[in-house]
C-alpha cells in the first residue's frame, strides 16, 4: 500500500528505474507483526509469489509489481495520527473469491497478498494499532475486504482514527463521506484498470458490474477498523485484537492469463523476503526503541 504526495508524471504502466526489491529494501525497517486468521481454525496468512500466475508474461508481471509500490514512490509521506478521518490504504493481490455483485448479507472480495509487500503491510498495521499480533478475516484462502454485514450496526466496529494529509487522492475517495465502512446493501465501486491509467484518476475509469474472476490481479482500496477478539483460534496464539478491512473500491488490473492458472492450492510463499521489516533477531534486540517509529514514512 502506498500513500503519495504528488501525482505521478507518467502512466501506471511506465517502467520504473528501480525494482520492487530495491524500493522495498531501501525502506527503514520497522517491527514485524504476525497476522493470524480469525475463526475456529487459525494460522498465518497465505501469500503468493506473483511469478506463479503471471511469470510467463514479463510485461504483465512488471505492470502488476509496479502497483505494489506505487508509480511515484519517491513522494511517500508520513501517515498522520491526529485526524478523525479514517486513513485510506490500497494494496495489490490475486483474487481468490468475489461476491461484490452477488453477496446478500454483505459484499466482499478476497485476495491472496503478494509476498513482496505483505510483511511490510502487517508491520504497519501492528505499528498503527500498537500490537505485535493481529487477526483478520479470511475466506477461500484469501484476505477478506468487506462491507458491513447485514447484522452490523457499526457500533461494534471501532474505526481507526488514523488519517492522512495528501493532495494525491484529492480527486479520489478522500472526498467521499470520510471513508466510512460501506453498508451491506451498497454497490462497491469497481473499476476497469486493465488498460494504462493514472492512479489518481482511477475513478474516471469505466465501472464494472460483474463479478471479478478468481486469479485476477486487483487493487483494493480500504480503511482499517479494530475490535476486541472474543473467540476464535487466533486467541490461542495470544492475539487479542482483530482488524476489519473495510472495502472502499476495487480496480481490476489484470485478468487471469490462463484458464488453468493456480487459484488456491498452488499459491506459493517466499517467507525469506521479509522486505521492509526487522529480522526476528533485530526485532528482539530493538523492542525498547520501537516507540519512535510512528513518524516514519510508510509504504504498504
Amino acid at each position: 500500500m502506498a500513500e503519495e504526495q504528488n501525482e505521478p508524471s507518467t502512466s501506471s504502466q511506465a517502467p520504473i528505474s528501480l525494482t520492487v526489491f530495491d524500493i522495498m529494501r531501501s525502506l527503514t525497517p520497522i517491527q514485524p507483526t504476525k497476522i493470524y486468521q480469525t475463526g475456529r481454525d487459525s494460522g498465518l496468512i497465505t501469500q503468493i509469489n506473483l511469478q506463479v500466475p503471471f511469470g510467463h508474461d514479463y510485461k504483465m508481471l512488471n505492470r502488476i509489481e509496479s502497483f505494489v509500490v506505487g508509480p511515484s514512490y519517491a513522494n511517500l509521506i508520513n501517515i498522520e495520527t491526529n485526524s478523525t478521518t479514517p486513513c485510506l490504504f490500497y494494496t495489490v493481490g490475486i483474487v481468490s473469491h468475489s461476491d461484490l455483485v452477488t453477496g446478500q448479507n454483505s459484499h466482499q472480495i478476497c485476495i491472496v497478498p503478494t509476498d513482496l509487500s505483505w510483511s511490510r503491510v502487517t508491520a504497519v498495521m501492528g505499528m498503527l494499532f500498537e500490537q505485535k499480533k493481529l487477526a483478520i478475516s479470511t475466506f477461500k484462502n484469501g484476505v477478506s475486504f468487506s462491507t458491513l454485514k447485514r447484522k452490523d450496526t457499526g457500533a461494534n466496529q471501532q474505526l481507526s482514527s488514523l488519517g492522512m494529509s495528501t493532495p494525491f487522492f484529492s480527486k479520489a475517495p478522500m472526498s467521499r463521506s470520510r471513508n466510512t465502512p460501506l453498508p451491506y446493501n451498497c454497490n462497491v465501486p469497481t473499476f476497469d484498470g486493465r488498460a494504462p491509467f493514472r492512479l489518481p484518476e482511477y475513478k474516471d475509469l469505466q465501472k464494472l458490474h460483474t463479478e471479478i474472476t478468481p486469479g485476477s490481479a486487483v487493487i483494493v482500496l480500504f480503511t482499517l477498523g479494530a475490535y476486541d477478539l472474543s473467540d476464535g483460534g487466533a486467541m490461542s496464539y495470544g492475539v487479542t485484537c482483530g482488524v476489519s478491512l473495510n472495502i472502499q473500491s476495487v480496480v481490476l488490473i489484470a485478468d487471469p492469463l490462463k484458464a488453468d492458472s493456480p487459484i488456491m492450492s498452488n499459491f506459493t510463499s517466499n517467507t525469506t523476503f521479509h522486505l521492509g521489516v526487522l529480522s526476528e533477531t533485530d526485532s528482539s534486540d530493538s523492542e525498547n526503541e520501537s516507540e519512535n517509529v510512528d513518524d516514519q514514512a510508510e509504504l504498504m
